[in-house]
């Protein structure tokens, strides 16, 4: 790691066009000398230790962003986040630097406002990332339409107007809005991408439309307040890999897809802390890819189905709090790379079997609140 002053001399390198002193240790402040730089196409000044008042930023940073930064007018990536940026930044003042693709101003103190978007603000912009900055309001610029914007997160930013202004976004191929304040769920313009809308405040129930976006990778509506069966519509859908639906009031029994060839693709599957009462799914060829799968706190209920062994990827599971009964599934000793098995809060009875010690890399073991007897199996 690079420790002591950025030396000034770094303003003589009229030619530089690329500057990542990321991570660094450096104890001073940035010198205005760095505005001298306009061949400058690269900036990441995120997690270092600059300190003070500075013309472009700091990682201890007392101040706001002074209109010097915008000389540097072919700058093409900016990284100010993880700093503590403050103060009200006008978006607009970015129309000057016309070449921008990645902008990054996440976890800082800033407010962000925007008031009469040109259409040259952000035209070349790619990625845009606005994590826990204080917008409240879409901004102007992501009302006009927006060709090759493909990222933009604007979690937890006390949003809470209507999305439509996002269909805009003809490229957007990722989508953040989690941990804000909506309360309706999402328009169909954007249920084609990777989807990130936890504790929202959604309300309603998931629009079936969702079915129709192959191309839809992850989907988090976690934390919300939807209410809804489990969507088996979504089975066809070939890039699936992540259902979140944690912590909503999803019902009803989770029971047979409606074809053998379902979720092809599905590596995480998260139903917890809902009221899901049924458990009859049959865990054949299509499912064996799980990773995770995480059902607690439910009203499942009856047996543990044998054909969970044949989830043999799984590394998690989770059926903490429900309302099994009978014995612990010896099918369990298929899943061989399991490192984590919540069973705790359940009506199981029965012994322990011996069996159960192959599971080699087996940490977590939890079967804690049941009806157990018997001696512990050591291994």
């Amino acid at each position: 790691m690079i420790n002591g002053q950025l030396p000034s001399s770094i303003r003589h390198l009229k030619n530089l066009e690329e500057l990542y002193p990321y991570g660094c240790n450096f104890s001073s402040s940035i010198t205005r000398s760095l505005t001298n730089l306009t061949r400058l196409t690269l900036l990441d000044l995120s997690q270092s230790n600059f300190q003070g008042s500075i013309p472009l930023g700091s990682n201890s940073i007392n101040g706001s962003i002074p209109s010097s930064f915008f000389h540097l007018v072919n700058l093409t990536y900016l990284d100010l986040s993880s700093n503590n940026l403050s103060g009200t930044v006008e978006l607009d003042t970015f129309a000057k630097l016309e070449y921008l693709g990645y902008v990054d101003l996440s976890n800082n103190s800033l407010s962000l406002t925007t008031t009469n978007s040109t259409h040259s603000s952000f035209r070349n912009i790619r990625t845009l990332r606005l994590l826990s900055c204080n917008i409240s309001k879409f901004l102007e610029f992501l009302k006009t339409r927006k060709e090759l914007l493909e990222m933009l997160d604007l979690s937890n930013s006390h949003l809470n107007e209507e999305l439509n202004p996002l269909c805009n976004l003809h490229s957007l191929a990722y989508l953040d809005l989690s941990n804000n304040q909506f309360g309706r769920l999402i328009p169909t313009c954007l249920e084609n991408l990777e989807l990130d809308i936890s504790h929202d405040g959604l309300q309603g129930v998931l629009p079936k439309s969702l079915a129709n976006r192959t191309t839809l990778e992850v989907l988090n509506v976690g934390h919300n307040l939807i209410i809804n069966t489990f969507p088996f519509w979504l089975e066809n859908l070939p890039q699936l890999k992540v259902i979140a639906l944690r912590d909503n009031k999803f019902h009803g029994p989770i029971g047979q897809p409606g074809k053998r060839l379902a979720f092809t693709n599905l590596n995480i599957i998260d139903v917890s802390h809902n009221n899901f009462i049924g458990y009859e799914m049959e865990y054949v060829k299509i499912l064996t890819m799980f990773k995770a799968a995480d059902f607690s706190h439910n009203k499942f209920h009856g047996k543990i189905l044998t054909s969970i062994g044949r989830l043999k990827a799984l590394h998690v599971l989770n059926f903490l709090r429900n309302g099994f009964t009978g014995r612990i599934s010896l099918s369990l000793v298929n899943l061989t790379k399991l490192e984590s098995l919540g069973l705790s809060q359940n009506k199981l009875s029965g012994e322990i079997s011996q069996q159960l010690t192959s599971l080699a890399f087996l940490e977590v073991f939890d079967v804690s609140q049941n009806n157990l007897i018997g001696i512990i199996p050591q291994g």
